[in-house]
């Protein structure tokens, strides 16, 4: 086709079109209300395909808040290429690309004109750091369930520093019956410092989550962790590539071999501080990746690399957990040592304290909900390549243990009345 009859069909003809389209479809909307249920129909838009339990974390607790009186079916628009959802309570699954395509756009207002409601977890996707064209697909999903007639939410989101241009023109365009959420209090002050569209303060839709054992592998954890609950410190490890990837660099052997290296040292090392201590490693991210520098992979080399000594003092299951589960073992721990925020966040919910290895800002808002000072509850991913300071930072965080509970125990139920506010 000639480039100038296709940019007069993208640029002129396709925005005529879709404006009427979805005047008809806001039309079709009020006929069906009058014969159809009064019983909801709702729509969730996840941040990525299966496998992050944090993501996962998000999408069960959204769920679990649906009244099933009041909510008569609840569907997943899944990512095309994406590993598949598997959730409880969810109808139907429609797969949906996560790029610009009109067709697709045609797609999606034809298969969400018939819901009442629709939700897109913001997450860390929705200011162009991963994918500026990703980031504005989503607000434009948001805006044209608006414009057909849903109410339609951006559900808790960071923002950072150094939002993509296009993103926050997007967002300036942003239909204002869409309710934006921000999950934290420095990424609200980002998006209102740059952003004219009117924007919530909420807390990550995690927190509402309830811990709950859904397998018996989880039954068995604990079981082991409940055994020597009295008698031991229990401190929870994540090692996430993710984390240390800006220090290190991309996904190779021998970086993944540096962080195995690394937590076997410094797991001997807190064991001779700490003779009573016993380890719970906590993958959280379940997809597999090339070099071994999945969560779940991470975690499994390091307890095959463990002195037997140490790994005498560790559980580590290698079944994959559900979100709900590992807040469930949060609750039985001490210390949480994380590298994943959603895992900081089911520790935090869970009421245990928790110390991260930070990267890219991620950890300064969540913190600041619980006004916690950043530099007391996390390390620099630089820093904590050095088994020294490492294990000098898991120390002072043993050392505050009790402050620090009691603190979150103080916060808490305020950061749950602001994680429940992004559906109010």
């Amino acid at each position: 086709m000639d480039i100038h009859i296709r940019s007069f069909i993208l640029e002129v003809l396709y925005p005529v079109f879709l404006f009427f389209f979805l005047i008809l479809l806001r039309l079709l909307r009020g006929v069906n209300k009058i014969f159809c249920s009064s019983k909801k129909q709702v729509c969730i838009y996840p941040p990525a395909g299966a496998g992050s339990v944090g993501d996962e974390a998000m999408m069960e607790a959204l769920i679990a808040s649906f009244n099933a009186e009041d909510v008569k079916n609840i569907t997943i628009l899944t990512i095309e290429d994406g590993n598949p959802w598997d959730l409880k309570r969810v109808d139907h699954y429609y797969k949906l690309s996560n790029r610009y395509i009109p067709l697709r756009i045609i797609y999606f207002s034809w298969i969400i004109h018939k819901y009442d409601e629709f939700y897109l977890l913001g997450a860390d996707m929705m200011d162009g750091y991963y994918s500026a064209s990703g980031s504005i697909n989503r607000i434009r999903l948001a805006n044209i369930a608006a414009k057909i007639g849903l109410s339609s939410s951006i559900l808790g989101f960071s923002f950072n520093n150094s939002p993509d241009k296009g993103v926050v023109d997007y967002f300036n365009k942003c239909d204002l019956k869409v309710k934006v959420c921000l999950r934290d209090p420095i990424s609200y002050g980002r998006f209102i410092n740059t952003i004219n569209t009117p924007a919530n303060l909420v807390a990550d839709m995690a927190f509402m989550l309830k811990p709950d054992s859904r397998s018996e592998y989880t039954d068995d954890l604990l079981k082991k962790i409940m055994q020597v609950k009295n008698k031991k410190m229990i401190i929870g490890l994540n090692a996430s590539y993710h984390s240390f990837e800006p220090a290190i660099g991309k996904g190779s052997r021998s970086n993944s071999q540096i962080i195995i290296d690394l937590y076997t040292k410094v797991m001997a090392e807190v064991l001779t501080l700490y003779p009573n201590v016993f380890f719970v490693l906590l993958p959280h991210d379940y997809r597999t990746k090339e070099f071994g520098e999945g969560d779940h992979q991470l975690a499994e080399s390091i307890f095959n690399h463990l002195p037997k000594d140490v790994k005498e003092r560790t559980v580590f299951s290698s079944e994959q957990l559900h979100a709900s589960e590992i807040k469930l073992i949060c609750k039985q721990l001490d210390l949480v040592i994380s590298g994943r925020m959603h895992l900081a966040i089911a520790s935090l919910g869970a009421g245990t304290p928790v110390g991260c290895i930070s990267y890219q800002d991620k950890f300064e808002g969540l913190f600041r909900h619980f006004e916690f000072s950043e530099e007391a509850v996390t390390i620099n991913s630089n820093t904590a390549l050095s088994e020294i300071e490492l294990v000098k930072f898991i120390n002072e965080m043993i050392r505050n243990i009790s402050n620090y509970k009691e603190h979150i125990a103080k916060e808490l139920p305020r950061v749950i009345k602001l994680s429940n506010s992004n559906l109010l």
